[in-house]
């Protein structure tokens, strides 16, 4: 899923813990969170087999952000990062394999 977003400033996988997310999802189509869901999905694939960075787009209550990191797990409502950093799956904009 690649949107036009321009730049975002990268952040540290290790200050996400910090970070406040609204609730509800960022994209407003049903077909474009099942792509991202597929991405995501296809990353995890990657991270596991090949320990393979993605970058992800996404956004926090004060906008956009992006961060490089392996993902470990997925679920309905989660992407896991290492040492058990998540990021809620509504929040993410953008997914760059």
């Amino acid at each position: 899923m690649t949107m036009s977003t321009g730049y975002v400033p990268e952040m540290a996988k290790e200050k996400l813990a910090g970070l406040r997310f609204p609730d509800g999802d960022v994209l407003p189509l049903f077909e474009q969170r099942a792509e991202r869901k597929r991405l995501l999905q296809r990353a995890m694939d990657f991270g596991n087999y090949a320990q393979y960075k993605v970058a992800i787009v996404f956004e926090d209550d004060c906008g956009l952000k992006r961060v490089e990191t392996t993902i470990w797990d997925l679920d309905d409502d989660f992407v896991y990062l290492k040492n058990r950093i998540r990021i809620p799956l509504g929040r993410i904009r953008e997914v760059r394999i």
